[in-house]
């Protein structure tokens, strides 16, 4: 019973089966627990920090555009990746910008 809560555990700490399985033959070879532990963790943490990084994005991305009033998607600047990209790497937002009227002037809602 206690080897399905490890892996039940170990896979809500978004580790595969194949990393459980690393960490169950460790403790049923008589090594320490924590060593194979630690080295996952250590390999996962950069993933999990990015896939954090990534959703923040994201949550922004749709804060901005839940205020968004342009009329169509082609004028959208949500929508236009150059944008996009560039407001997000200048300091972690994304800006809305219309592109009918200027290519980098924010704008409220229409």
């Amino acid at each position: 019973m206690r080897r399905l809560g490890v892996i039940a555990v170990a896979k809500r700490a978004g580790f595969s089966l194949d990393e459980a399985r690393i960490l169950l033959e460790a403790t049923d070879g008589g090594d320490p627990a924590h060593e194979p532990l630690r080295a996952l963790a250590e390999r996962k943490l950069p993933e999990i920090e990015a896939l954090i990084d990534r959703a923040e994005q994201v949550k922004r991305w749709l804060e901005v555009a839940q205020d968004c009033g342009c009329e169509t998607l082609d004028v959208c600047g949500l929508f236009d990746e150059h944008v996009s990209a560039r407001s997000n790497a200048a300091n972690g937002q994304f800006g809305h910008v219309h592109l009918a009227t200027r290519r980098d002037a924010p704008v409220g809602r229409s």
